[in-house]
């Protein structure tokens, strides 16, 4: 393992650009927490208007999840690397659509082209990550993404702070034509996927890439497991709901529900909202607590990136779970009033716990574990319908949690959300699998062998 280190420089350098487009998720993410209030005033919209507002922000995950439903085709027919670049140029003609934006209707236009190009690379990204990467560090290298989400998300919460003196959420949003650009430019350096090649029939550029990744003409035993994973008959969208893979797509998509019905987006969409209400008013006291937020979101992932490949993805998910479920009860009691006037600091405490738990297993697992059990043969419209939930429910959140604030009330809202976290871990608790040091065919063939999807991997 060592001496094999240093061997892992060029699959780490194509894990760094391609997790530009999750950096580009996170951006678009949480930009409009600080955009939305300035977007009203331009276009005077009022603040009865609830619905309005809630489609502005729920723009990018509806305009997702059409992308993820859409991205099987893209990554089986052009490959994975060129559905990362076609993303990259939806990011640029949705950016400047939305900086030039004319009124409203051009801004919620300019967020679902963004969204189609985040449900593409959602969907696209893990996918290519876990076909590069060697199983040694396959759970870090597909973490970079959820990394790179919570480094957009921060640096949005950043620019947010630093144009809301003068209101100018136009610039706001034309800081993404960076990265935007950058990920164009860095996918022409990309391979593209060896296991993509082989079912191509291109086996001797499949070998050539391999080779260059691995940084070894030692690769034929590696190769020949992948020629043998793509010999399965080619699958469709139906066979995704007959056995064995019907429980494979089960446990992503619920996964991915779970992820989202944890109230993440709802912190991460409103965080200048919930601490408004916290009574962080004043000197954009609640864009400082929001940038608090962002960058701990950061390291915890850096943190949960390190440990994947170490602890293993189960024991990260559990902790991730109970974590999150005291932290949501925590914060619910603090807007109930149960901790008298001393619940503002104990709220930005408990937020901020729940977002340390959630980053270490919540964000990046998800992402993991569904490029990592199904198989080749239908990787591409497994991913693609896995991706569906995690932007369906991310849309719901978005679309219904000031509804569910002024029906409910904040505390009770936050309340349910604990109640469906705990669902969540008794599920993984009892379906998931442990797929840590296991190759992508070595899961395959067990699942062949008829195994229950808990013991597919380990």
């Amino acid at each position: 393992m060592h001496q094999a280190k240093h061997h892992y420089g060029f699959v780490v350098f194509t894990g760094i650009v391609a997790a530009i487009a999750g950096f580009l998720y996170g951006f678009d993410t949480g930009i409009i927490a600080g955009a939305q209030q300035y977007i009203a005033q331009t276009f005077a919209i009022p603040d009865s208007a609830v619905w309005l507002k809630g489609i502005i922000v729920s723009s990018v995950p509806f305009g997702a999840l059409i992308g993820a439903a859409s991205s099987s085709y893209g990554a089986r027919v052009f490959g994975r690397k060129m559905t990362i670049l076609l993303s990259a140029i939806l990011f640029i003609i949705g950016t400047l659509l939305a900086v030039y934006a004319l009124n409203v209707h051009m801004v919620i236009a300019a967020r679902l082209l963004m969204g189609y190009a985040v449900g593409l690379t959602s969907m696209v990204v893990p996918m290519y990550l876990s076909e590069v990467a060697p199983y040694q560090i396959r759970g870090a290298i597909i973490f970079m993404y959820q990394l790179a989400i919570t480094i957009g998300i921060f640096l949005a919460y950043v620019v947010n702070f630093l144009f809301a003196a003068s209101a100018n959420w136009r610039m706001m949003f034309a800081v993404g034509l960076v990265p935007s650009v950058l990920l164009g430019i860095g996918m022409f350096f990309l391979p593209k996927s060896p296991r993509w090649l082989i079912t191509k029939g291109l086996k001797a550029e499949a070998l050539m890439v391999l080779q260059r990744l691995r940084q070894s003409s030692n690769v034929q035993h590696e190769m020949e497991a992948i020629e043998s994973a793509a010999h399965h008959q080619k699958g469709s969208l139906l066979d995704l709901f007959k056995k064995p893979y019907l429980p494979l797509i089960l446990v992503s998509f619920c996964l991915f529900a779970f992820q989202q019905l944890s109230a993440i987006n709802a912190i991460i969409y409103f965080a200048p909202e919930v601490f408004n209400k916290a009574g962080f008013v004043g000197n954009h006291s609640d864009f400082l607590a929001a940038i608090t937020i962002g960058g701990v979101n950061v390291l915890a992932s850096v943190f949960g990136m390190y440990v994947v490949d170490r602890l293993g993805r189960r024991k990260l998910l559990f902790s991730s779970f109970i974590g999150v479920i005291i932290c949501l009860v925590l914060t619910a009691f603090c807007y109930m009033g149960v901790f008298g006037d001393s619940y503002k600091y104990i709220l930005l405490a408990s937020v901020i716990s729940f977002i340390i738990f959630f980053a270490i297993g919540l964000g990046g697992v998800p992402y993991i574990l569904m490029s990592e059990i199904l198989p080749l043969n239908l990787r591409a419209p497994g991913m693609a319908f896995a991706s569906c939930a995690n932007w369906l429910f991310n849309w719901f959140v978005s679309l219904t949690t000031l509804k569910f604030f002024a029906a409910l009330g904040t505390g009770q809202t936050f309340l349910m959300y604990a109640g469906l976290s705990l669902i969540g871990f008794i599920f993984a608790y009892h379906f998931m699998p442990e797929t840590k040091n296991c190759s992508l065919e070595h899961i395959e063939e067990r699942l062949y062998e008829g195994r229950r999807i808990r013991h597919i991997g380990q």
